[in-house]
């Protein structure tokens, strides 16, 4: 399986990852390009250390243009849960938890 792979490890800069897709987001608005209606984010993750709020404050508030959706993936640990509601259902979205013998169908 290519998953077994993928080096596991370290832990993410999670605040230069969100402030980086929201900077590429405002960046495509402010440009003209692309099709000027809807933007999400899609995050895929075990779970993050918080909900970051004063990055979305800074970046979605007060009239929430982009649309953020989390993904909670793996393990029986729903400690993370409550961080990705918040993320997810305080900026249009949505949370969705799975693990991945439901994605690979085991």
């Amino acid at each position: 399986m290519a998953l077994d792979d993928v080096p596991v490890g370290g832990s993410a800069n999670w605040t230069a990852a969100l402030t980086s897709a929201f900077d590429l987001l405002q960046r495509y608005n402010r440009s003209g390009l692309g099709c000027q209606c809807n933007q999400a984010i899609m995050l895929i993750t075990n779970g993050p250390p918080q909900p970051f709020p004063e990055i979305f404050k800074q970046y979605n508030w007060p009239h929430h243009p982009v649309r953020f959706f989390t993904y909670l993936v793996g393990g029986r640990d729903a400690s993370n849960a409550h961080d990705m509601t918040e993320m997810a259902c305080s900026n249009k979205g949505k949370r969705t938890k799975t693990n991945f013998d439901t994605i690979l169908g085991f």
